[in-house]
Order: C-alpha cells, then structure tokens, then sequence
C-alpha cells in the first residue's frame, strides 16, 4: 500500500488541477502538528486521484516527524472483521511496531463477537497518540468491513485532544451491504471531517496533464482522444502510455499530435473514443485475449495470488501462463509481490499482486454478480488443488454464498479441525452452511456438526450449551460421550448456569463411571462448582481425591488445572495468598496451552495476576494480565475480555493508572451471564469516579448493581469494589456515618472470609470511627486490622494498613511514619497519599502543624499526580478543620490560567515536554503512566492556553530559573 501511495506521489503531473486540494492537507498536517484532532474523506470515482493525494498527505507528514500508519481495504478482506484497520498498524516501524503488528494479528486471527477487538485497536491506536502525532490512512475506504467502520465511527467521536488525522480515501457506494458506510460518512461529517470531492479535470486541465507527460501541448485530435477519458488522470496516464507505447503520437510544430489512424499489432483500426468515459476493455485492448481472461481470473483470486494459483483456477498449466504473466507484468499491471519467501521470478509459486487495485476491482465488478458465487466455488477448488492454506479457500467459500456443493462440503469435513484452530468464527459460519445440505447419516456430517460444536464453543456463541448436549445426546460411543459431557458443562458455566452445570456433571460421572481421561476431567470440574455452591467442604473432598496420594483413575492435566484453580479460591478463604499463588502456578503448568483447556488457563492466569497484585508485584500481574489477553485472542475467546478487564481494571486502581482502568472498563462490550462481572466492573469504575470527582457518572455505574446485597454469593474480587464504592459516594456526600456502616458488615467473619484483603479499607473505617465519636468501633478495626497483617507477615502493605490504623487510634505519628516506610516499596500512590494525609493529620493533632502542612502537600502532589480530585479535597478540608493549610494553596485559587495555575506536577510535565521529551519518556521519568501524562498534558494546554507542545515550551523555559 506505502509503495503505491509513494508512486502516486512521485508524478509531477498529479498536482495539476489540485492546488485547493493540497492547500488543504497543508492545513490538515499543521493542525495536528499543533496537537489537534483532524478527519479527512476524500472522494471521487476511480483513478480521479484520490489515492495521489492521500500518498502525497503521508509522505509529507512522515517527512514532518508524524506516524504514519497506512493501508487499503479489498472487497474479500471486508469480510474479515477489523482486517482493514489491522492492515493500517502493521505499516508502524518505528514506534513499538513489531509489538503492534502482534497484537494486530491476534485481533486479527480472533472470531465471534468483535467488540473486545474493537475497543483494543482503539485503546492501542490512542496510546500511539500519546507519543506524538500520528495519521491513520485508509485507502479503498469503500471495502472497509463493518468492524474497521466502527472503529473509524469511535476513533471520531473520541479523539478531541489526541494529535490524530483520520484519513479516509474511497468512492462513493450507494449499494454498499450492510448501509454502514453512509453512517460511518455521517458521523465523520458531523465532526467536522474534510469532505474532498475530488473531480475529474476539466479540458484545460486534462491538457496541461499531457503536456506534462509528452513534453509538448497535445494537438486538436489528442484533445479530442484525451476528452474520452473524461477527466480522469488515471484513464489519461494509461491512455497517453499506451498511445506513446504503440507509436500512435507524432511531434511536430511544437505539438504533440495523434496520428491519423490508431492501429493495432492485427492491423486493424480502433476509431477514438467518442463516449464520456473509457470502458475497461477500452483500457486494456491492447492486452491478448488470453491475458484479459487471466487478468480476469487472478481478480477473482483477489489481489495476491500466484501463477500456479491462476493455472489451477484456469485448468491450464502453469508453464503455459509464463509469457501470459510477463505480458501483463510487462504492462505494467501486475507486478511481483514485495517478498522474502523461497520463490524466485518465472516460479510457478511467485507471489504477484494488481500494481492498480482500480483494475482489480473493474475486472472483478465487471463479473455478473449472480456468477460470482460459482466462480469464487471453483476458485476455492483451484486452490485446495495446490494446497493452498486452509484459510485462503475457506474464504473463497464464504463468498461462495449458498453454492457449496458436496466437493465443498467434504473438503471442510476434512479441514474443519484445523480451520477451528485458525478462525473459529468462519467455521461456524461454514459448517452451519454446509449442515443444511449434508444429510445426517453422510460421512461428512458427524465431523462438520463436530467442528461446528467446537467452534461455537471457543467462541461462548449464546446457543453452545444446548447445541454441545444435542449433539452428546445423538452420540453413541461412550467416551466421545464423556467428552461432550465435559464441554457441554464448560458452556453452561460461561452461560452462567452454573446449578444446571453441577446437575449436569453429575450425571455424565454417573454415566461415565470415572476410569478414563475424560471422566477425570468432569472430577475436575465439579470441584470447581461444588466450590460455586459455596458447598466448601465437599470441595475440599473432591480436591483431595484429585490433588492427593491416593488419587483414583487416570491422571488428568485440566482436571488438575481446575482443581489447582479451586484449590487457591480455597487457600485465598484463609488468606493464604502465597500458596493460592503456587496452586495457580501449578494449575497452569498441568493445564498448558491445550485448546480444551483454554477456559481454565484463563481462569488461572486472571487469578494468577490478582494474586500478583496482592504480592506486591504489580509490574508482574500486568504482564498475566497482557498473558492472558494473548491467550484469548489466540483462541478466539472474545468472551473473556469483560473478566481481562475487571482485574485489569482493578490493577490499575491500586496502581492510580486511573485513566487506563476507566478505558479497561470502557471497552467492554454486553457482559456474560458471570454475576460478578457487573459488579466489579461497575464498583471500580464508581471508585475512580468518585475519586475524580465525577459523583453523577459514580451514581449511574451504582445505579446499575443498586440491588446487589454484601451477602450476594459472588467472588471477593467483586462485592468489596461495591462496598467501597457505596461507602465513598456517602462520604463525599457528608454522610460520614452512613458511609462507616456500609463497611460495618465486612468486619464479621462470615463475610470477611469471602472478602479480598480488607488492608484496603481498613484504616478508613479507623478514620471515619474516629470523627463519628465511635472509639471503640476504631479500636475493634485496628484489632481486625492487626489480626489480618498478622496472617500475611511478609506482606509490607498488610503490616502499613495495621500500623496506619493503630497511629490514628493513638494519635501517634511514628506507626504511621513506619507505614511509610513499608509503602516505599509498592509504588501503589492511592495508599500512599492516603498515609500521607493521615500523617498530616496525627501531625496537627500533636499540634505540629508545621510538619503537617508539609505532608499534606505531599499527599496533594500525589493525589494530583493520578487526578483524584476529591481525594485533595477531602485531605483539605480535614486539615483545615485542624488548623492546618496548605501554603501555596491560596496562590494557585486566585490564578486559573497561566504558570501559576499548574499543580506540581504539572509544572514538572511541563518542563519536560518543554525539554523535548516524549509521553513515554515524561512516564518512565516521573513513575506515571502515559495515559497519566497525556491527562497532565491537555491540562497544560488549556491552563497555558496554548494549542502545541512548542508553544509550551515558549510559556515554560523562562520559568526554569524559578521553578525548584
């Protein structure tokens, strides 16, 4: 795509006629130089010049320092959700671009449900933003698939203040399917996109075109020929080309002048044009019969293919397509596909690919659309008859519509497994098409109902459940049976079914009897759910019976991942957060990377990272968290994405990447039928809110799980969010009592057992007790507080939660100073400010206020440093009660604009981005994260009242000499 955009751009001759379309991309790239947002859409009809000047756009802009990420849409790729967009990321080789080419791939490669992929471009292409301006360009913007389009739609409507220019080039298409590109126009419109219709030459235009590629004015007659091309640059290049090419011009008088008669190698005479437009046959007649017909075929092939491709699809043999193929490679019309493979030019396996996706797309439009079903079913065949990937004829076979015939059906019977491997949802697509011709009793119909159940399966597809048990139900053999059994239970608890999944695993133990593989794994599994019916000690049986000496029957690696799993949520009962952790370990060492095991090491690996968190190892509990998107979007699981991001989510939390845990929860789409899903989603996001000092939109995530009760049976990692979050949003409110009893019931055993570590909130119930007169509650949470550190003695952040609450007990700074101590390690800035203001406080309650004053900045300059703008609120007005204000507080509330309004930590952004440094560099500087910077940033700007990062630095280097 680059190389075409770069040979566009190298023709002098493509300007003329567009000085007001260059002008404005001129204005397109200084506005997001100067930081802002952008969105372009050219269009026009084929060849007008479209893709020239979206080249002409990356080409200067990459000039200019911007990433620059390009690609083209093709009308077999818009079939493939997010293909487009994903093509457009695999072009970044500068920033990060092999890891961004990876994670493409994988959306690429995901099936089912596109919204987690959708909300990870978005997420990915606006941490790009963060580092400096960049355009994302999309050529053929027509093709695009639905998935690519909504990415466009969101990236429009979000990105204000990101340095991002949209850039889309297509013609319009009124009979587009699916009617999502009149919307996805609509919505760049309305956002005030840059609509360039680009229009054909006018007749002076055209001729100062052939003036500047013959050197000399065109005649009367050329005029007249060139006329023919009405306007079209494309058309008039490859017109005067094949003129010039075959002597049918002549120079003379100062003029370029068409000859009286054009004639062709057979002698006979073609009359110029007289008709609005060149046809496509009119453009390439000069081409033989037997490489139209060959142009015609490598079209429906799609634009890569190779000659042994073209011969199997053509029923000819490869040796005799070679001067076919040097003929329209000579023509400039195909050419050899950018490759480091074994091929060599003349191999018969020569990658090549339309140098014009123009004609690619004539040709292949030029085919009867009630013909394509059946050409594209024969070029499926060709394909498998030169063992082609499995992928690239299972795409010739969705474009075959319903015309699969029973050659197609049994070359999926026989490649479904592996296709089940690659792209889960194309199989579901095509063996649920091929069923409805395949008879039961056929061979071909047990391994398509099988790959189908399969598929739907990775894919958590809304009917799995009950389409696994139909086919349990229809098989005889008993240990494919008990095979069914397992995944049939699986889907049920994806499906939230989880008394139905105990029922039905059972019975299928009954059934099996327990001496085989596949038995041991419904062992596994019902430990697990026993442990979902909170029916622990039977759990604990099953657990022993599977993880004990004397274990009975087979051995079984997913029955001991689901029993490692079950074993730590066990473990975690007594907070023993060590050993949970080395069961998760083991649990994914047993399982691996077994597809039917992929629910489970899943499972494992957002319990593993949670369990990271706790540790104190919070760079580790991303890189599981990274993990286990990998191995969702590897197996196509978009259905996890909701639980990735409920523990991403809550990492970011304790971290204060407050911005990434917001955009975490953002990009979820529906959730599943998990309970706790909703619950943790929406109580961290009212947490961060509430903290940001957003209390409607912290009340509209509350209102969703109002009526979720402390005693609801969900895992610890959701109820806790809750409770925090209903008890911050009363104390924001000044109902401070209120708020201290929303906590009350997680200081009884009953509940506090099936609670995360409660160091969380702990020594705020300590605080609240406090100020509502209520000593001997405080005294009864520093007690629970001490009992519980006393568990974990090697965890630093349950010992500082003990001390901070027996330093507000007593009133004594020195616990609390050693609660700073044990923090410095962590790196965890919510706690950390918050020890900060209770030392402040302790301090001006020992009447050092002084000392006091000093640590409230402190607890200030990090509150700010995550923007949790109550927080800093809260911390003033309990220091104000006790006599004690901030120093420069008053200085910056009488300045809302310029140097003095900026926080600390604003000035410390701003004078590094005035130094040059990049987002990344500013993080990795000051310990935040880059969405954190970039929030820092755009503050910046609007209190310097500056539009770029230059002018940033025109407002922040005189300060240098002032600022400590």
């Amino acid at each position: 795509m680059r190389g075409a955009f770069v040979e566009q751009y190298g023709r002098g001759a493509a300007w003329i006629g567009r000085d007001d379309e260059v002008a404005a991309l001129r204005q397109l790239e200084a506005g997001v130089a100067a930081g802002h947002d952008r969105r372009l859409l050219i269009e026009g009809e084929p060849g007008v010049g479209k893709t020239a000047l979206l080249g002409r756009l990356l080409v200067e802009t990459e000039q200019s320092g911007f990433l620059v990420l390009s690609g083209a849409a093709d009308e077999l790729s818009r079939r493939h959700p997010l293909h487009a967009l994903v093509d457009c990321l695999e072009t970044d080789t500068r920033r990060g671009g092999q890891a961004h080419r990876i994670r493409s791939l994988a959306l690429l490669r995901a099936g089912g449900d596109t919204a987690a992929g959708i909300g990870e471009l978005v997420t990915l292409l606006t941490e790009l933003c963060a580092k400096g301006p960049v355009v994302l360009a999309l050529d053929n913007f027509q093709w695009a698939d639905d998935a690519s389009l909504a990415v466009w739609r969101r990236l429009s409507s979000a990105a204000h203040g990101l340095p991002l220019l949209l850039a889309a080039a297509g013609r319009p298409t009124p009979d587009r399917l699916g009617g999502e590109l009149p919307w996805t126009r609509k919505v760049l419109i309305d956002h005030d996109a840059v609509a360039m219709a680009v229009a054909p030459l006018t007749d002076s235009q055209s001729a100062d075109l052939a003036r500047s590629v013959l050197g000399a004015p065109p005649g009367p007659r050329l005029l007249e020929r060139l006329r023919g091309a009405a306007g079209n640059p494309r058309y008039l290049h490859d017109l005067l080309a094949e003129l010039r090419r075959d002597g049918l011009v002549d120079a003379g008088d100062g003029i370029i002048e068409l000859a009286r008669e054009e004639r062709r190698e057979s002698g006979t005479v073609t009359p110029a044009a007289d008709g609005p437009a060149l046809s496509v046959a009119d453009r390439l007649g000069y081409l033989t019969p037997a490489a139209l017909r060959t142009l015609r075929g490598a079209a429906a092939l799609g634009d890569g293919f190779t000659p042994a491709d073209l011969a199997a699809l053509l029923r000819t043999d490869p040796g005799s397509l070679r001067p076919v193929i040097d003929e329209v490679i000579t023509a400039g019309l195909v050419a050899p596909a950018d490759t480091t493979g074994p091929a060599e030019p003349g191999d018969a396996r020569e990658p090549l690919h339309f140098r014009h996706a123009m004609i690619q797309e004539a040709l292949y439009t030029g085919i009867p659309e009630s013909l394509r079903p059946a050409m594209h079913l024969e070029a499926a065949r060709a394909l498998a008859e030169v063992t082609a990937p499995a992928l690239r004829v299972a795409g010739h076979l969705r474009l075959a519509g319903t015309s699969l015939d029973e050659w197609a059906a049994g070359w999926l019977a026989g490649h479904a497994g592996a296709l089940v491997e690659d792209d889960p949802a194309l199989t579901v697509e095509l063996t649920r098409r091929a069923l409805e011709h395949v008879r039961p009793g056929r061979p071909e119909h047990k391994p398509l109902e099988e790959a189908l159940v399969a598929a739907i399966s990775l894919l958590h597809r809304p009917d799995s459940a009950d389409r696994i048990r139909a086919l349990r139900d229809r098989t005889v053999a008993s240990e494919r049976r008990t095979e069914l059994s397992f995944l049939h239970v699986v889907a049920l608890i994806q499906e939230g079914r989880v008394a139905e999944a105990l029922t039905a695993t059972e019975l299928a133990m009954d059934e099996a009897g327990g001496r085989t593989v596949a038995a041991a794994r419904l062992h596994g599994v019902r430990a697990h759910l026993l442990w979902l019916h909170r029916r622990f000690d039977e759990a604990q049986d099953a657990l022993d019976a599977i993880l004990g000496p004397d274990r009975e029957g087979p051995y079984c690696p997913i029955a001991e991942g689901y029993a490692r799993y079950t074993q730590a949520y066990m473990l975690l009962r007594s907070r023993d957060y060590a050993g949970a952790y080395e069961e998760v370990r083991l649990g994914l060492a047993a399982a691996g990377r077994r597809r039917v095991a992929a629910d489970i090491t899943l499972s494992l690996n957002l319990l593993g990272a949670y369990l990271l968190s706790v540790l104190e190892r919070p760079a580790e509990a991303r890189e599981w968290i990274d993990s286990a998107r990998s191995r969702a979007e590897d197996a196509g699981h978009d259905a996890h994405a909701p639980a990735i991001a409920a523990v991403s989510a809550g990492v970011g939390l304790r971290l204060g990447d407050w911005d990434r845990a917001l955009q975490d929860i953002d990009a979820v789409g529906e959730l599943p039928g998990d309970p706790w899903l909703p619950i943790a989603l929406h109580g961290i996001a009212a947490i961060i809110l509430i903290g940001q000092n957003r209390t409607d939109e912290a009340r509209a995530h509350l209102a969703v799980v109002a009526e979720v009760p402390i005693e609801v049976e969900i895992p610890s990692s959701a109820t806790d969010m809750l409770l925090i979050a209903r008890s911050q949003l009363a104390e924001r409110e000044g109902r401070v009592r209120e708020a201290l009893d929303i906590l009350l019931p997680t200081l009884e055993p009953n509940i506090a057992v099936n609670l995360r570590p409660r160091h969380h909130w702990l020594p705020d119930m300590v605080r609240m007790a406090l100020e509502s007169g209520d000593d001997a509650l405080a005294r009864a949470v520093t007690d629970s507080a001490r009992d519980e550190a006393a568990l974990n003695p090697d965890i630093a952040l349950h010992r500082a939660a003990a001390l901070r609450c027996r330093g507000l007990l007593d009133r004594d700074p020195e616990p609390l100073r050693e609660a700073l101590a044990y923090e410095a390690t962590a790196q965890l800035p919510p706690t950390h400010g918050h020890t900060l203001e209770d030392l402040a406080a302790v301090l001006a309650q020992n009447g050092d206020h002084e000392s006091a004053r000093s640590h409230l900045g402190r607890a200030v300059e990090v509150y700010e440093s995550f923007g949790a703008d109550w927080f800093t609120v809260r911390a003033d007005a309990r220091l104000r009660a006790l006599g004690v204000r901030r120093g420069r507080r008053s200085s910056r509330r009488l300045h809302t604009t310029g140097w003095e309004a900026l926080t600390p930590t604003e000035r410390k952004v701003a004078l590094l981005v005035a130094e040059g440094r990049s987002n990344p560099d500013v993080a990795n500087e000051l310990l935040m994260s880059p969405r954190t910077v970039q929030t820092h940033v755009s503050h910046i700007l609007a209190k310097l009242e500056v539009r770029s990062r230059i002018e940033i630095a025109r407002e922040v280097l005189p300060k240098r000499s002032t600022t400590p």
